[in-house]
């Protein structure tokens, strides 16, 4: 992944994967974070992040929205994008229980993931918390994220945590599969 000297995503509210799709790339790039829509120039610049906003995913411009994709398209998330840009997601979604039910909440929203859950849909709200209230309220109230603000430095635990743990996964699979007999 090309350096990135910004990160755009969407005003308004916050939600789940555009938060943690910043979370990633903050921990990446280190570069600001703006909550706006994208100019036209910026779509096209590679050095800019398009996150969640703008009508494209291309992954070499570093375009992350999922919203235009047809209704019939497999749960995906602004995360979900990122991580496959990364070549993450596979190992993600075997790993991270967290990131399906994050894909269908937010591109289905919480009755239809209740529904593939096999939930009632109340039980999808008691899995909210104030650690996600807060955050993504916060994250939603400034327009520009700066590097050493806590709130970006958190941004930055975050997303780096999850970099960390994929690897790891990844390093501990490579290593028992050198030290299986049954290798290929």
């Amino acid at each position: 992944m090309a350096t990135l000297h910004r990160i755009v995503t969407h005003p308004g509210g916050a939600h789940k994967d555009d938060l943690l799709a910043c979370c990633v790339l903050a921990a990446l790039h280190g570069c600001v974070i703006e909550r706006r829509d994208p100019r036209s120039d910026e779509l096209a610049d590679p050095g800019v992040a398009t996150v969640d906003v703008g009508g494209s995913h291309d992954a070499v411009l570093h375009n992350f929205d999922h919203h235009h994709f047809p209704r019939e398209h497999p749960p995906t998330c602004a995360l979900s994008l990122v991580l496959q840009a990364l070549g993450l997601y596979d190992d993600a979604k075997t790993f991270c229980d967290w990131l399906e039910p994050a894909e269908w909440f937010d591109s289905r929203g919480p009755n239809q993931t209740a529904e593939w859950l096999g939930v009632p849909r109340r039980a999808i709200s008691r899995l909210g918390s104030p650690i996600d209230a807060t955050l993504l309220r916060r994250f939603a109230a400034a327009a520009v994220h700066r590097p050493g603000e806590t709130l970006y430095e958190y941004m930055r635990l975050v997303g780096q945590d999850l970099l960390d743990f994929l690897r790891l996964v990844r390093d501990d699979l490579a290593f028992v599969a050198r030290r299986s007999p049954w290798a290929v």
